[in-house]
């Protein structure tokens, strides 16, 4: 074997180590550590372990995001949002998702300088409907949809319904 071959092996040898190496350290954080069953472990409902929130869907963040904004007449701030929603969320996550619902069109930016403020495009009727009249047109059949959803309808929603559609008292 000439002189190049040798350094090649100590090469791979070296490689080898390292990666057995890191194997072994991330191995440790792929697999759960188990607790003894002997170990009391109280979880407040709402919370994993370490007292951390439980993930959130980001259509959720998202609703209790335009929620905050639906509940004052005057456009709110990052800030302003990140207290209205408890707190509990990092400043970079509420201007994420209000970045998402801006690419939506679900809100719109009151620029003040460097602040931006942000009020809802539409009430929450306006978007329920909107999402209603999606739903309606994603359906092969939306006459046959809204058969359905009428049947479902409490006795004081279809009194609401009928008087708008004009065929009976409110």
């Amino acid at each position: 074997m000439g002189p190049g071959v040798e350094v090649e092996q100590d090469v791979r040898k070296t490689t080898d180590k390292l990666s057995r190496a890191r194997r072994a350290r991330w191995a440790r954080y792929r697999h759960p550590v188990e607790i003894p069953t002997r170990c009391k472990v109280e979880v407040m409902a709402g919370t994993v372990p370490h007292g951390r929130t439980e993930r959130r869907s980001s259509g959720e963040l998202e609703s209790e995001v335009l929620a905050a904004l639906w509940a004052t007449e005057r456009p709110l701030t990052p800030v302003e949002i990140q207290t209205e929603i408890g707190g509990t969320l990092a400043y970079n996550t509420v201007h994420t998702i209000l970045k998402r619902l801006y690419d939506k069109g679900l809100v719109l930016r009151e620029v003040d300088g460097r602040r931006g403020a942000y009020r809802p495009a539409k009430n929450a009727a306006e978007l329920t409907a909107q999402a209603m009249h999606e739903a309606l047109d994603r359906g092969p059949d939306p006459i046959a949809a809204l058969q359905q959803f009428v049947t479902g309808l409490s006795s004081e929603e279809e009194r609401a319904l009928r008087a708008l559609l004009g065929g009976g008292p409110a």
